[in-house]
């Protein structure tokens, strides 16, 4: 896995995360945290596109669908394949309308 992108971001209304994955990847997660390290939201890719470029839809919601407030959120997406987990990350901006 190379790279996570966001986007928009800043982010109104829902955001787009997409990433590249090698064809050795078995399984995928994406998870999105505040900067206190408090996990948000976590979203498995499905289907997931192994060998190819994926994206996940972000709603700007936690896991118990109410929205996030504004701010800077870490966006990490983790890969599993024979050989072990692996991750890359990035970050977003959030702003409420």
């Amino acid at each position: 896995m190379h790279s996570v992108l966001a986007y928009p971001s800043p982010a109104r209304r829902k955001a787009v995360i997409g990433f590249n994955v090698s064809g050795s990847v078995q399984s995928a997660k994406v998870k999105i945290y505040s900067l206190s390290g408090e996990e948000v939201y976590e979203a498995i890719p499905s289907p997931l596109y192994p060998g190819f470029y994926n994206e996940v839809e972000w709603k700007l919601e936690n896991s118990r669908n109410n929205k996030v407030a504004s701010g800077l959120y870490i966006i990490k997406v983790e890969v599993t394949t024979a050989d072990g987990t692996f991750f890359a990350t990035n970050k977003m901006g959030v702003v409420k309308e």
